[in-house]
């Protein structure tokens, strides 16, 4: 006969030796585990499951003189799930393929910008080729690529010595004397918009064709007048 008690709803089965006035006793009788709070445990029939994927548990009753072990049936919580984790290295392939694919989608300057850390960087391409009208990311800064460049050169990076090869792309403005273009010094001038640079407003009184780099207060009677 097993013996056993409950304590806070668990069922703590009787220990296997008891020390007592100075002896160990093994395998204690109920005379000695009944004073102690142990009781007889009386299992009920163990019932058949009813519906596949549910279990069973037990549950106690103590009848004063004894505990009664029954069963019921119960659904298990479905276990949470947790994702695999993905490798490093498909995770890069994920990354070099959103910046290789950025490029062949038409957005426009504004959607570009937003997503413009997800450009490849022009580093990336030193000793290669770059096609008219893609776009890399150097220093933080969004650029155009003017014309086709068969061979990127380390030296030649985007910047307002090689204004002819790329073009910055920044925040667009409506380019009214209310909303004035902010120029950077490396970009195209259109004719009827206005510019604005330290401060000064300009008007473009013609279009350069390509992007420029001097300071608006040079281009002064040759692009631009003050507005």
């Amino acid at each position: 006969m097993q013996y056993a008690k409950l304590e806070n709803g668990q069922l703590i089965p009787a220990p296997g030796e008891v020390r007592q006035d100075g002896m160990v006793i093994m395998n204690p009788g109920p005379e000695i585990l009944g004073p102690m709070g142990y009781k007889p445990v009386e299992y009920t029939e163990r019932p058949e499951i009813s519906n596949p994927g549910n279990e069973l548990r037990e549950t106690y009753t103590d009848n004063g003189d004894r505990i009664t072990v029954t069963y019921e049936e119960y659904t298990p919580e479905p276990a949470p799930y947790v994702p695999e984790p993905i490798p490093d290295t498909t995770i890069r392939q994920v990354a070099m393929f959103a910046t290789m694919a950025v490029n062949t989608m038409s957005l426009s300057d504004e959607q570009a910008l937003e997503i413009k850390d997800l450009y490849p960087e022009w580093a990336s391409f030193i000793g290669k080729s770059l096609d008219a009208g893609f776009k890399v990311l150097y220093e933080g800064r969004l650029y155009r690529v003017r014309q086709q460049i068969d061979t990127v050169l380390e030296n030649q990076a985007p910047s307002e010595l090689t204004a002819a090869l790329y073009e910055e792309i920044n925040e667009t403005a409506a380019g009214t004397l209310e909303d004035p273009i902010l120029y950077n010094g490396n970009m195209e001038l259109v004719e009827g918009k206005y510019y604005s640079q330290n401060g000064v407003t300009y008007k473009c009184t013609r279009s350069t064709g390509q992007a420029v780099y001097h300071d608006l207060s040079a281009l002064v009677g040759i692009y631009v007048e003050k507005a």
